[in-house]
């Protein structure tokens, strides 16, 4: 167990330096405008930089971007760019190990289980950490730019709102009514939280597969944008093929969980089960290598 944690509190220490250089960066790129655009309750859509600038009420209520679902769409947006910053950190972290040639020696010294143990909490820790700054970061920013979701003002849109086929803003202006001021940012950042760790789990999973440091990296933003895009074409062609991809993890998905007990204990039970085969094909993988006597 000591063991355990000097190498978890070693790889933290590596990979929350290697955030630190590229965080910056990288951020910084995203507020820059390359965040994505998302489509607000009538099908428009909006660049996330285009909307920080708007103040008027008025304005705000007609457009749909009333405070909490600026905030929860725009995590939506930045979702990709941030599993993209969580896995560049933890693929840099293993490949520069892998490059040095001191997989080995580490894995002699702590046993194959903990080892693999200490990277999953180390990719997990990692995820969370990224994805949960990102969501308190944007919470601070737009809570202070954008006036808050009165009562009036989310029935009054979700009024608005029926039969037009785009009902998924309706439905978290309607949910943010019923959590009460301030809920909806730690809603927001909670379910940020939780599609990190759920993404690091299937990024450690292909890790184990494929070692490629390149492609680990891209991978979550590729999945990220693919679907974003996919959701947005059947929403306007096709909007019930549209909801339904939305309900099969989209961040939208888990950004409305607690509603639904039997749902939450369900994300729950995949999320645990992801995390578990990811262990035990990581513990597999290495054996196998070592069995055979490859290059760990």
């Amino acid at each position: 167990m000591k063991k355990t944690i000097l190498t978890v509190k070693k790889d933290l220490y590596i990979n929350f330096t290697t955030i630190g250089i590229v965080s910056s960066i990288i951020i910084g790129l995203i507020i820059i405008g390359i965040c994505g655009i998302y489509t607000d309750g009538e099908g428009r859509t909006f660049n996330c930089i285009s909307i920080f600038s708007t103040y008027n009420k008025t304005e705000l209520l007609q457009m749909h971007l009333m405070g909490e679902t600026v905030f929860l769409n725009v995590l939506e947006s930045l979702a990709p760019y941030g599993m993209m910053l969580a896995a560049f950190s933890f693929a840099f972290g293993m490949y520069a190990e892998k490059q040095n040639k001191t997989t080995k020696y580490v894995i002699y010294r702590t046993g194959i289980k903990r080892y693999v143990i200490s990277k999953a909490l180390l990719a997990f820790i990692s995820s969370v950490f990224v994805m949960g700054i990102i969501a308190i970061i944007c919470a601070i920013y737009i809570h202070g730019r954008f006036p808050s979701i009165s009562e009036a003002d989310s029935e009054f849109i979700e009024f608005k709102m029926q039969g037009s086929g785009y009902s998924d803003t309706g439905r978290k202006l309607n949910l943010v009514s019923q959590m009460g001021f301030g809920a909806a940012y730690l809603y927001g950042i909670f379910g940020m939280m939780l599609y990190g760790g759920l993404c690091a789990s299937i990024g450690f999973i292909v890790y184990a597969l494929t070692k490629d440091i390149y492609f680990n990296i891209c991978l979550p933003f590729f999945v990220g944008y693919g679907q974003n895009v996919l959701v947005n074409y059947f929403i306007f062609n096709k909007p019930e093929i549209g909801r339904k991809i939305q309900n099969t993890g989209y961040l939208s998905y888990y950004l409305r969980i607690p509603y639904n007990e039997k749902r939450l204990l369900v994300n729950l039970l995949i999320f645990v089960g992801l995390w578990v085969l990811a262990i035990v094909i990581n513990i597999a993988k290495i054996r196998s290598v070592k069995d055979y006597g490859g290059d760990l």
